[in-house]
């Protein structure tokens, strides 16, 4: 019920201070990182954490801001590395009962 009325407000705020497309992408950033924090599975909280971040990475790079522009390069890596880790350690894990049947 809270991730819905945060939608709702977030929304009526990027209506109500509505500038120019890039709004749309820090809405995007906002309700993609809302929905991440309510994820039952680390995995899918981590992916939807690379959609906030490429939203955000967009709108960086639309209003020129350096250090936002590396501080999601940097998220981007740093949930991608986080990702790519557990699935491995997921196939290796996958491999072994596969094995010791």
């Amino acid at each position: 019920m809270i991730i819905i009325f945060a939608a709702v407000v977030a929304i009526f705020a990027t209506v109500f201070w509505w500038q120019d497309a890039r709004s749309l992408l820090v809405l995007g950033g906002f309700l993609t990182m809302s929905l991440s924090l309510y994820q039952e599975k680390p995995q899918n909280e981590r992916r939807l954490g690379i959609a906030q971040s490429i939203f955000w990475l967009l709108y960086n790079l639309t209003v020129l801001s350096i250090f936002g522009v590396i501080t999601e390069i940097i998220s981007l890596i740093s949930t991608s590395i986080a990702i790519w880790r557990f699935a491995k350690k997921r196939r290796k894990k996958v491999s072994r009962r596969a094995k010791s049947n």
